[in-house]
């Protein structure tokens, strides 16, 4: 009974006109699908790493819809009147881009304030649908990001639609006129194909793939093959029988979904094959989808998809993909919002939902269908009031100029904001690094090794007594309590990383015992004879150790009840620096995080080679560390912190360490960065340390996540106490890594 219901409601949307094209529910439900695949992908949900390509999907049914308005226009007129095509697009789409553009704004006025001069750009960007093309030329990456991300990023995929929306029309007319169906429909699948090569011949493995992701030029080509099915499969009345024909085609679209499915579920935004070929094979996919819905006759797809709540997301799935982004960015976990998990999820989707819904019935729905004039809504108030006679008349008149004054007296102070704001700042992790380190941030990441360091005989450490600092968490102070230790005197070149490290370390902060879970902890046993070390976090209760060997505890703080918004644990030790004793021992690794203690970690381990670079990808590491190991270039510890900018598979993981299999001990620190990928990159970590014995982890996650006051507001880079722990923990890790091999 229900696949008979579903059908009838299918069916009835076909008009028997081949050249009208009606309603095709079918199509709204596809939409629904994909805009709550976007919207589950920029939730970060870990089970679906595809759900991106709800785009891809949307430029297939974007570009099939289009194509067959116009078709369905020239049949019956011979002709395209572009200013009414260009009107209907309009009333469509402008008037909820402009309610997102003014909301982004005052919200950001009011609650963003240091923010509102870096979205100027983005802001006439998206009012003049170039978003792609300025976040291609400004070189903002879709998949790396500092800080919090435009609240109007998103607006990438509207502009390479309207951009088709412009041109289309035109090309469409000029090319039917001369060509005829057929040379269009040639035209149409050789653009898309030289769409996909272009993307596969512009997309570098090694690189960020932005460029390729939002071009206009290597995204064309959905577009174009949905285009291109409309050319050949026209949505029209079927009076014929059902029979074996619209079962195949119908299993050949449930087979194409779920390849859809499936790639939204397995491919995730980093892997290659989605830029060489992946995006194609998914259009494709689409595109025997959309000719198994729009059939009259389908027996199962087309009604499955015509169900009422597909359809009712479908129809607003325009104002969910515009307002999902921003309130996306404005509730992020662990920054803006306490929630995370599901409650945010849930929190998230209600509100898309509800303001998505109001804009769909007080802004889209109206214009759409009456305009501004001719009884649309400022129309109809214009009616209204001229047939309203006496004091109401100038009740209502009186309204409406107070309304209209408070709106301009708001537009131009908003404009005033707007255009006055000042550029923000520069990113608060570049400060914290000294001015000869921060120049790498404008680098391209390029495989060229840094000159080697010229060896050098090490001076003793120039003051006679080595402070230890407790913090006291009470006082919110630093109590200085000096205890004697003895200058180790100057190491040759011939000792170990080991006392050349002890001579440069700078002293080492106490922590009080319940500001960590733990100190160390040993993962389970590979065998009877070795252990694998594992640091959790820096450590409670630090043991300093004498140059020649001789444990020395500090004297243990009593407890004491900690108070509420602790202040930076960490102070600032100046102490001369001596100069390095021989090659590097250890050669670290890194991205941006790296990048902004680099200062604390030169200052605390001698014996140090800093090689790290804003958003490093794994991939490259691995290029580097090759480039390193050729040049014979490599220190007997290897430090790698990677991960914040995308993925760090288990594939990845064992390549470094075939590639470092010589080394004798390789470090690991796990990642802090309030993304999708945190979760799977740092199990990827944990399970890998466990199966090479001369791998080392640093959890950096369980030991920073308790206190993001160590972090800058993005919540990944280090504040200057956070820098000076994060290097302490290196150095203390290293130290217990030599004296427990």
């Amino acid at each position: 009974m229900l696949p008979n219901i579903l059908h009838r409601r299918h069916a009835a949307a076909f008009t028997p006109s081949s050249s009208r094209l009606g309603y095709l529910p079918g199509l709204d439900g596809l939409r629904a699908l994909a805009v709550l695949a976007v919207l589950l992908y920029h939730a970060d949900v870990l089970w679906l790493p595809g759900g991106f390509l709800g785009v891809e999907v949307f430029f297939v049914v974007s570009g099939y819809l289009i194509t067959s308005l116009l078709l369905a226009e020239y049949r019956t007129h011979n002709r395209i009147n572009l200013k009414n095509f260009w009107q209907r697009r309009a009333r469509r789409l402008l008037p909820a881009l402009f309610a997102v553009l003014i909301a982004v704004l005052v919200y950001m006025a009011l609650w963003l304030p240091d923010e509102v001069a870096g979205i100027r750009a983005d802001v006439l960007a998206a009012f003049t649908y170039v978003t792609n093309w300025y976040l291609i030329a400004a070189e903002k990456s879709y998949f790396e990001t500092i800080g919090r991300p435009s609240l109007l990023r998103h607006l990438w995929s509207l502009a390479v639609e309207e951009q088709f929306y412009l041109l289309w029309p035109l090309i469409f007319t000029f090319v039917l006129a001369r060509l005829k169906t057929r040379g269009a429909l040639l035209l149409l699948m050789l653009g898309a194909f030289g769409s996909a090569l272009g993307m596969g011949l512009l997309y570098q493995p090694d690189a960020d793939p932005s460029r390729v992701y939002y071009g206009t030029d290597t995204r064309a080509a959905g577009l174009l093959i949905g285009a291109a099915l409309a050319f050949v499969w026209f949505p029209k009345a079927d009076d014929s029988p059902r029979n074996w024909r619209h079962w195949l085609l119908d299993a050949i679209g449930l087979l194409a979904m779920g390849g859809l499915v499936a790639a939204g579920l397995f491919l995730d935004e980093f892997s290659p094959f989605m830029y060489q070929g992946g995006m194609l094979l998914v259009s494709t996919a689409t595109a025997f989808v959309i000719a198994a819905v729009v059939h009259p006759k389908s027996p199962l797809l087309a009604p499955l998809l015509s169900i009422g709540i597909l359809q009712w997301i479908g129809l607003r799935s325009y104002g969910l993909y515009l307002w999902h982004w921003p309130l996306f960015m404005v509730t992020r976990p662990q920054l803006d919002t306490p929630l995370e998990g599901a409650p945010l999820l849930v929190f998230r989707f209600a509100l898309t939902f509800l303001i998505a819904e109001i804009s769909y019935r007080v802004v889209e729905t109206p214009i759409r269908r009456f305009g501004l004039r001719n009884g649309g809504g400022l129309g109809k108030a214009w009616n209204a009031w001229t047939q309203t006679r006496g004091v109401r008349r100038w009740s209502l008149g009186a309204a409406a100029f107070v309304i209209f004054g408070v709106m301009l007296a708001g537009g131009v102070t908003l404009g005033n904001v707007v255009v006055n704001a000042q550029p923000p700042p520069q990113p608060d992790f570049v400060l914290a690094a000294p001015a000869e380190e921060t120049s790498a941030f404008a680098e391209e990441e390029a495989i060229v090794l840094p000159p080697e360091q010229p060896d050098q005989v090490a001076s003793p450490v120039s003051s006679d007594m080595v402070s230890v600092s407790f913090v006291s968490r009470a006082e919110n102070q630093i109590e200085e309590q000096p205890e004697p230790i003895a200058a180790a005197p100057a190491a040759p070149v011939t000792d170990s990383w080991v006392q050349r490290m002890k001579l440069a370390r700078t002293p080492i902060i106490h922590i009080e015992e319940n500001d960590f879970d733990s100190a160390f902890r040993r993962a389970p046993p590979r065998s009877q004879k070795k252990n694998q070390l594992c640091a959790a976090g820096c450590l409670a209760q630090l043991e300093f150790r004498e140059w020649k060997g001789e444990r020395v505890k500090p004297a243990v703080l009593p407890k004491r009840e900690p108070t509420p918004a602790p202040k930076p644990l960490v102070t600032k030790v100046e102490n001369p620096l001596p100069p390095r004793a021989g090659p590097a021992q250890v050669l670290a690794i890194g991205d941006s995080v790296m990048l902004g203690a680099s200062h604390y970690m030169r200052k605390t381990v001698l014996a140090l080679d800093v090689d790290a670079k804003i958003g490093r990808q794994v991939s490259t590491a691995i290029r580097l560390l090759q480039a390193y190991k050729d040049a014979n270039r490599l220190a007997p510890i290897v430090l790698i912190h990677l991960g914040n900018n995308g993925t760090f598979s288990t594939k990845q993981f064992d390549e470094l360490m075939t590639l470092l299999s010589g080394t004798p001990r390789v470090v690991f620190l796990t990642t802090k960065v309030p993304r999708k990928w945190q979760a799977p990159n740092n199990n990827a970590l944990v399970e890998g340390v466990k199966r090479y014995p001369n791998a080392l982890l640093i959890d950096w996650n369980a030991a920073s996540a308790p206190h993001p006051e160590w972090f800058w507001k993005d919540g990944i880079h280090l504040r200057p106490e956070g820098a000076q722990v994060y290097a302490n923990l290196i150095a203390t890790t290293l130290e217990q890594a030599q004296a427990h091999p």
